[in-house]
């Protein structure tokens, strides 16, 4: 992906924007709902073709790791998820 990378940034220094990011390594944004729960959204690029499994691989090792610590990652008890 990175030589894909090298090429959007290429394509997108011939348009007008100025401040679009392309980054190489994924980035997680952090945003507070109204009902308390924190938001993560997780940035990455890859390939359109691998993109479910991607995504499905790194949900599971994402929850591994917050289940990992259970006193830094509080999930609630019960249905009221």
């Amino acid at each position: 992906m990175r030589r894909e990378i090298r090429r959007y940034r290429e394509l997108l220094a011939r348009t007008p924007m100025d401040e679009a990011e392309v980054r190489e390594r994924p980035s997680v944004h952090f945003r507070v709902n109204p009902n308390t729960w924190l938001h993560a959204t997780v940035r990455y690029l890859v390939d359109p073709k691998q993109a479910g499994s991607v995504k499905s691989r790194l949900i599971v090792k994402m929850l591994e790791r917050l289940n990992a610590e259970p006193e830094r990652v509080k999930f609630p008890k019960g249905d009221a998820r």
